[in-house]
């Protein structure tokens, strides 16, 4: 899995997930073999192509099994659903949260039209993620965002720079000011390029049991345009 996904987490690998290695060495071999280094390449494209589809399937999953958990607690399930996503997958509560919030703000978005979903599809998840926060605004009223023109843009960087402009936060560094929350901590963090982060708030994640508060806290998030990390 791509580390766009669980990043900066190592996980154990089988002989099975190792096999994938061992393919690279078989179609490396055939490339200098056949003095052709495209087979080497399409299957590279492969990789790439698949890894990307993976992150925003996996996103797609966690949505899902979050949408239906009441489901599986009638079940018998009676861990929480960000404890089962960290045992069973790998995915911390952080990730687990933007990949959710990703997902319901941008394919579950019916001001989204079909064919530009289906053109974010291919993104990288590091450029999706750049998203729910103008979704939400535009949810909210406050902006109206040309969703063709984003799905067509080429980079991440394009996309940020669009992200902003429409937000009207200001693009220079020596100005930019970026709300983050830590999600282990419940801790607010303001930054501003070249400057020390400040805390200006506490949030109590651990009430997040509690249906009311979970609902109050996303709804700060969402307000303040917080990144979650």
């Amino acid at each position: 899995m791509s580390d766009d996904v669980i990043n900066g987490q190592s996980v154990y690998l089988t002989d099975n997930d190792l096999q994938i290695f061992i393919e690279v060495d078989e179609i490396l071999k055939q490339a200098v073999t056949i003095g052709d280094p495209r087979i080497a390449t399409q299957f590279g494209y492969q990789l790439y192509k698949g890894s990307r589809l993976q992150g925003v399937a996996l996103a797609k999953l966690l949505h899902g099994l979050q949408d239906r958990w009441d489901i599986f607690e009638v079940s018998g399930i009676q861990d929480d659903f960000y404890s089962v996503m960290l045992s069973e997958i790998g995915t911390a509560e952080s990730t687990t949260r933007r990949y959710v919030n990703m997902w319901d703000s941008i394919f579950m978005n019916p001001n989204i039209s079909d064919d530009a979903k289906k053109e974010l599809l291919g993104k990288p998840m590091k450029t999706l993620l750049l998203l729910p926060g103008l979704a939400h605004d535009e949810i909210e009223g406050k902006v109206s965002v040309d969703w063709s023109r984003v799905a067509n843009m080429e980079g991440q960087t394009e996309v940020r720079e669009y992200v902003r402009d429409i937000r009207g936060i200001a693009t220079s560094s020596s100005t930019a000011v970026y709300t983050q929350l830590e999600v282990r901590t419940g801790r607010m963090i303001a930054r501003r390029d070249g400057e020390e982060p400040v805390v200006f708030g506490l949030l109590n994640m651990d009430k997040m049991v509690d249906e009311k508060v979970k609902i109050a806290i996303e709804r700060i998030i969402r307000g303040i345009g917080m990144q979650e990390i």
